[in-house]
């Protein structure tokens, strides 16, 4: 089995920050109590490496590394060159909008992965929304999808409310 090679961008909270403290086991999902971050998906699944972060900040860098033993860069030429030539399938962008279109603009001119999963939302203005569309179209073959967290919608309450009473057996 090839494993997919994911690359984190962003180690903010929704990074890895809001469990950070949380126990895990490598590539086993649902092995800790919560999954509440992308660096704890990425590292408990087990068809996905982790293979690096990106992060400006130092203290960010440092307790991602020392958590999921894996090297975290400051930016994104450095870990690139930190990387080599390896090629990564995913990248996950979790940082502000206002700095996605050109972060995934550096990303695209570095590397070609097969998706690429972004935060909402993905910019600060339509003219900046629109870039990072034009950016994608170039690479005809990556898939984009951003991530919209749906615990608090009406209608996935009620199915869930559904699930644990067990009205579906």
């Amino acid at each position: 089995m090839t494993r997919m090679k994911a690359l984190l961008v962003g180690l903010g909270q929704i990074g890895c920050g809001y469990d950070i403290d949380q126990p895990f086991y490598q590539d086993q999902p649902c092995s800790g109590a919560v999954t509440w971050t992308h660096a704890r998906a990425l590292v408990c699944h087990p068809q996905v490496e982790l293979v690096a972060a990106v992060d400006p900040s130092p203290q960010a860098r440092e307790r991602f590394s020392a958590v999921y033993s894996c090297p975290a860069f400051a930016d994104v030429q450095a870990c690139f060159q930190g990387l080599g030539h390896k090629e990564v399938d995913l990248v996950v962008v979790a940082v502000p909008p206002s700095l996605q279109p050109p972060l995934v603009e550096q990303l695209l001119a570095r590397c070609s992965p097969r998706m690429l999963l972004l935060e909402k939302p993905v910019a600060i203005s339509v003219q900046a929304a629109e870039r990072l569309r034009q950016a994608c179209l170039r690479h005809p073959n990556l898939v984009v999808a951003v991530n919209y967290i749906r615990r608090y919608l009406p209608v996935v309450l009620e199915l869930q409310s559904q699930l644990q009473a067990g009205d579906f057996g």
